[in-house]
């Protein structure tokens, strides 16, 4: 089944042609960016899940690795991002991706996002509500055996960084998510982090 799609985020699809997610995330790979180190961890994880939600994809690097997961589990990627990502315009039309331009707290936009997940992937503020709150919604969505990942555990408060911003707030806001679940998480090192719940 074809995620949800919203037709408002693409300009003209009249004349793409669909290419290979493979490629897309080799491409990546090859070329540093703030989260290189952690792509391979993300396509070996999407390459066992059918089903797999996004929160975040900005110019669409984990994006990439996750679409060539999912492209070879015969699986497919949700993603939810405030704004149009910046990525090939051929990708708006692949049948096995799907995005809504959103606030993923927004109740519509949640709604409109799986009820079961085998994969969950946050990379969006950074500040502890907001991951605490996205924790909260779609951490549940995620199957038995799954996991949810989120980037820049090891993110400190850097300049220029938006007013409010603290040092590490994904990882105090997964410790304190991981406190009142019961659950547990664990950071893997290098390109800021990446923090893992295992379900």
């Amino acid at each position: 089944m074809k995620p949800p799609f919203d037709s408002t985020s693409v300009s003209s699809v009249s004349s793409v042609v669909l290419g290979s997610f493979q490629s897309e995330y080799e491409k990546r790979l090859a070329a540093w960016s703030d989260i290189q180190e952690h792509l391979p961890f993300l396509y070996e994880h999407a390459a066992k899940s059918k089903s797999v939600l996004e929160l975040g994809v900005r110019s669409g690097i984990s994006t990439a690795a996750l679409l060539a997961g999912v492209e070879r589990s015969g699986g497919n990627l949700w993603s939810v991002d405030i704004e149009k990502p910046r990525v090939p315009e051929w990708w708006f039309v692949s049948p096995i991706w799907g995005l809504t331009i959103g606030d993923d707290l927004d109740p519509e936009v949640a709604r409109l996002q799986p009820d079961k997940i085998d994969m969950l992937f946050i990379d969006t503020t950074h500040f502890y509500e907001q991951t605490m709150a996205e924790l909260r919604v779609y951490v549940p969505r995620v199957n038995p055996g799954g996991i949810a990942c989120c980037h820049d555990t090891e993110l400190p408060a850097l300049p220029g960084y938006p007013e409010g911003y603290e040092s590490f707030m994904v990882a105090k806001a997964l410790e304190a998510f991981c406190a009142e679940t019961g659950l547990k998480w664990e950071n893997r090192t290098g390109s800021y982090g990446l923090g893992v719940i295992r379900i």
